[in-house]
């Protein structure tokens, strides 16, 4: 299995398209938020640069531990999808695609061990991309606070990197789901649009049935029932697909409360361990069905190409 892993690691590595969300995600994204930080401290008088409020506000851009929460909470949250799309179809789809399986499974015809090993070398792409922006923030943080942007490596890192690895964790299930649509679809592009549109576009769908379960409405139940929807739709929010797999994202919206925005808004989601492992339990129940349905299918099915 270490060798099946090891073959698909160094095929990702030969392919420019990782090497390039590799640059976005460690390079580019942290170094524009320094530039931003450069050109917000330029801006500023000298006077109001003092200020804890401004110096604050570009701390927030800048500083090592602020990249680091802006690439967990905001760049990784954006690049989800499309992070476990791309690898899901590099691992599963493009063989397909190839007509590579016959030869696969005749060099290993343990259909489960080279499933598992394919997953794991998922895993490990997406490790590497989340430990790259990582070090990145890391590298341009220490930039800024040598140009002044900046002034400390400080942060609750301990709860950052808890996060990180929980999201790391998470992103099983939509890979999963990229696996399932890779290997039963024969298009890369569909299983692309599949894992990247499908999941909100269904939680969309499921948000307009459940509005039109309105009942008889009069001018003393309208109110009521006004409530009773929208409880009902919180309720089975809890349990989408999408707001569960996003855990880094609480990191942004505790600081975005922080600053007072927001108010008490339940919207902006927050640092809550407890909300936090339930939507890990989530999210384990559906890479469980995904993950289930796909090892019954890919041991099972035929394969004619």
């Amino acid at each position: 299995m270490l060798e099946m892993i090891s073959a698909e690691l160094t095929k990702a590595l030969r392919k420019k398209r990782f090497w390039l969300l590799f640059a976005i995600i460690a390079v580019v994204v942290p170094m524009v938020q320094v530039i931003s930080a450069g050109f917000l401290s330029g801006r500023v008088s000298s006077t109001l640069a003092q200020s804890a409020t401004v110096s604050r506000a570009i701390s927030e851009i800048a500083s090592p531990y602020s990249l680091a929460r802006n690439h967990v909470g905001g760049t990784l949250q954006a690049l989800l999808y499309v992070l476990a799309a791309i690898v899901a179809v590099f691992i599963v789809g493009e063989d397909r695609t190839y007509k590579m399986w016959k030869t696969i499974l005749v060099a290993q015809p343990n259909r489960l061990k080279v499933l598992t090993a394919k997953f794991l070398s998922g895993m490990l792409i997406l490790l590497i991309m989340i430990v790259g922006g990582l070090i990145g923030a890391l590298l341009f943080g220490s930039i800024s606070i040598a140009l002044g942007y900046a002034t400390t490596f400080a942060g609750d890192w301990g709860n950052l990197l808890g996060i990180t690895a929980l999201q790391w964790l998470v992103l099983a299930a939509p890979l999963a789901l990229g696996f399932l649509i890779s290997w039963l679809t024969v298009s890369p592009a569909i299983a692309v649009i599949g894992v990247i549109f499908m999941p909100a576009i269904l939680e969309t769908i499921i948000t307009a049935l459940l509005a039109l379960t309105v009942n008889r409405i009069t001018p003393l139940t309208a109110a009521f029932e006004a409530q009773r929807i929208q409880q009902n739709v919180e309720t089975m929010r809890h349990y989408f697909f999408t707001p569960n797999v996003g855990i880094g994202s609480r990191l942004l919206g505790e600081t975005i409360k922080g600053f007072g925005i927001g108010g008490s808004s339940n919207v902006i989601p927050v640092m809550d361990w407890s909300q936090i492992w339930a939507s890990a339990g989530i999210a384990a129940v559906y890479f469980a069905i995904f993950a289930g349905v796909l090892v019954w299918n890919f041991t099972t099915r035929d394969v004619h190409d």
